[in-house]
């Protein structure tokens, strides 16, 4: 027999078990899982309908989410009757990524609902603003202003959903076996208790106190109690959708004191919002020391000390304000580009000085530290590329005659960094690298400068928000649609994306054996009756 032959006598052979074996298994218990995350997505479509109990003129928008997420929820529960009450078997290797990359999708696709029917956006521009808001990018094409305030919520929900993560929030309610898997298939390594289901409850309970001190904070600063609970939300979500055309400089008008505050306060969500949720979870169970002894930490505060003088100096000498100006402009708007948030307090970032453009770029690049809700390549990856290179130097000096174990210390604990784990993170980088040249290449060819595609591929990629101006209403389609997809693949991190189209055509093509091998049998048995 030849190689192909085998092949695909052992492929039928598979197919004759699976038909079998009476457990529920491969697409059908991934569509019945999906099934299960589509009737949340519809529940949550509706929450923002609660808008019109304080204001009242804005009833006529029910609708356009009760409609939608009503059917959602009907037909979620369609999909998972399939395998209630029914004996499941495990995901196999690999199907955990199918199931996240589908649930990311087919939310992405649902939630741009409402702003179609709503706003009467086209396609492109709904999956452009859910996907900003479901990844926590906060590039939008609509002007909040003169957008309805249900709308303006339905956006902030959004970035919670998607800053927390989808799984995240179904773990935290449905104590599931896959949980941990599919939690850690997102781009989270952190385990807070043994129980995955607890420790997604207590990352939720932290991130919600947040956001109401938050609200509380802003409103007692000045700032309305819609705007405050928008706000709030954003930036722990690390979002950046505002309620304001011009952000958080939109609050000038409130006097320097309260705009001081409420820049401060912004400041102190942002960097919540980036922290990694172990240091969270320690510093409410009073263990200071482990969430202080974080290697992460220290490569924040190395980048605040090369960046602080980057962002204050030219806009003390090339845009001449104040030295008090500059300190509290130039601060802002690093915390705001190192968490990926994407707040302003100037109108224009694309009138900023080269060297402070140049300087966010590679601050979002590097992004928020792991298992946060800030995007970007994160700060651990950052942390093992540079030991790497020490270690590389040290095991060059002593030309490989002593072998050494290497490790990172992540909230108190030394975690290993083995060679496989330093070349997939070198590969991710080179990934990263890569795609940002493709992109930036494709934006260049609708007449943008390399520097204006350049910022704006990283600012989605890093999913942090800030914009020059390329990603607007009047942008061309492939403009809107390369950037989507840039968002879709850095929340996400790329790898898993890959692996589950992988997997997505392997399960395709073992579905199609199965159908074919039972259509043989059936004929088979016929003609013997």
């Amino acid at each position: 027999m030849t190689e192909n032959q085998i092949k695909k006598e052992l492929q039928e052979n598979e197919a004759v078990k699976i038909a079998k074996d009476d457990k529920i298994k491969g697409l059908r218990l991934l569509i019945g899982y999906l099934g299960i995350f589509v009737t949340f997505v519809g529940l949550a479509m509706m929450l923002p309908s609660l808008v019109a109990l304080f204001y009242r003129e804005e009833v006529s928008y029910i609708k356009y989410f009760i409609i939608p997420g009503s059917a959602c929820v009907i037909g979620g529960l369609i999909l998972y009757c399939n395998i209630v009450k029914k004996s499941r078997s495990q995901l196999k290797k690999g199907e955990d990524s199918v199931l996240l990359v589908s649930i990311w999708i087919v939310s992405t696709i649902l939630c741009s609902i409402p702003f179609m029917y709503g706003l009467n956006m086209n396609f492109t521009h709904a999956i452009f603003e859910t996907t900003s808001g479901l990844t926590t990018t906060g590039l939008t094409v609509v002007k909040p202003e003169s957008t309805p305030r249900m709308f303006l919520m339905y956006r902030s929900l959004l970035q919670f959903l998607g800053g927390v993560g989808l799984v995240l929030i179904i773990t935290a309610t449905i104590s599931d076996r896959y949980g941990l898997r599919l939690y850690s298939a997102e781009g989270h390594g952190d385990k807070l208790l043994p129980n995955m289901a607890k420790s997604a409850r207590m990352i939720l309970g932290i991130y919600v106190i947040y956001i109401l001190l938050g609200t509380v904070a802003y409103s007692i600063l000045g700032m309305p109690v819609f705007d405050s609970l928008n706000h709030s939300i954003s930036a722990i979500a690390t979002g950046g959708f505002s309620v304001k055309n011009a952000s958080i400089g939109a609050y000038a008008y409130l006097g320097e004191g309260r705009f001081l505050g409420i820049q401060i306060v912004s400041c102190v969500l942002m960097i919540l919002g980036s922290t990694n949720f172990l240091v969270h979870a320690y510093l409410f169970r009073r263990k200071f020391k482990n969430a202080l002894m974080h290697s992460e930490h220290m490569l924040v505060l190395i980048n605040f000390l090369i960046a602080v003088p980057i962002f204050i100096i030219p806009l003390r000498i090339l845009c001449n304000y104040s030295v008090s100006e500059s300190f509290r402009i130039g601060l802002f708007q690093l915390i705001s580009s190192y968490t990926t948030t994407g707040y302003q307090v100037i109108p224009d970032i694309a009138a900023l000085p080269t060297s402070i453009i140049f300087m966010t770029i590679i601050l979002m690049f590097i992004g928020g530290e792991a298992g946060s809700t800030a995007g970007g390549v994160k700060q651990i990856r950052v942390v093992s590329f540079l030991k790497g290179i020490v270690w590389d130097v040290k095991k060059t000096i002593n030309k490989g005659r002593v072998i050494e174990t290497h490790f990172i210390n992540q909230a108190g604990k030394y975690v290993e960094i083995t060679d496989i784990d330093r070349k997939r993170n070198n590969d991710f980088f080179l990934i990263m690298i890569v795609i940002t040249i493709i992109a930036t290449l494709i934006i260049t060819c609708f007449g943008y400068d390399v520097q204006s595609a350049l910022f704006e591929v990283v600012s989605a990629f890093s999913s942090s928000g800030l914009s020059v101006g390329v990603a607007t209403y009047d942008a061309h389609p492939v403009v809107l649609w390369t950037i989507s997809i840039i968002m879709f693949l850095g929340r996400l991190e790329i790898y898993v994306v890959f692996y589950a189209f992988v997997r997505m055509f392997q399960l395709s093509k073992d579905s199609w054996i199965y159908t074919k091998r039972m259509r043989e049998m059936s004929k088979k048995n016929k003609t013997n009756a």
